[in-house]
């Protein structure tokens, strides 16, 4: 247990760069979309510049609100670094997200890569990839 709590430690600090929790405070009428982030072992955070310091997201968190009319970067990834066979893998994604519409972090892994998008839905109920996605270098804060 002191393992695995020590490690979620370090995978904070290593994604976030110390960073600030994601809370995004829209003002009176101003457009927003959603982001689901339906988190299964992978950690996120969340930048309006795409540079540092970035916000990360708590884990309990399944769904931010977002702003909409620019540019937005999405950090996703993991990292067991310290553990025995450790590895991490970490994806920054930008995307342009559209008033009223819900978007979803989609993050997948396998023992020698991995891989993410966002996805949006089409308004059938069908998750498709979010068009306007861009995998960007990922810029470390620390």
């Amino acid at each position: 247990m002191l393992i695995k709590t020590i490690t979620t430690y370090l995978i904070f600090v290593f994604l976030t760069g110390c960073a600030t929790l994601y809370q995004y405070k829209p003002n009176q009428g101003e457009k927003t979309a959603t982001l689901n982030l339906d988190k299964k072992g992978f950690e996120v955070n969340l930048s309006e510049t795409g540079k540092c310091p970035k916000s990360y997201v708590e884990k309990t968190t399944n769904n931010v609100t977002i702003p909409v009319g620019k540019r937005f970067w999405v950090d996703v990834g993991y990292s067991s670094l310290g553990a025995p066979m450790g590895r991490e893998c970490i994806i920054s994604l930008s995307f342009m997200p559209q008033d009223g519409k819900t978007y979803a972090v989609d993050f997948k892994t396998n023992p020698s890569s991995c891989s993410g998008g966002i996805l949006t839905n089409d308004g059938n109920g069908n998750w498709v990839i979010e068009t306007s996605t861009k995998q960007e270098e990922f810029n470390r804060c620390w």
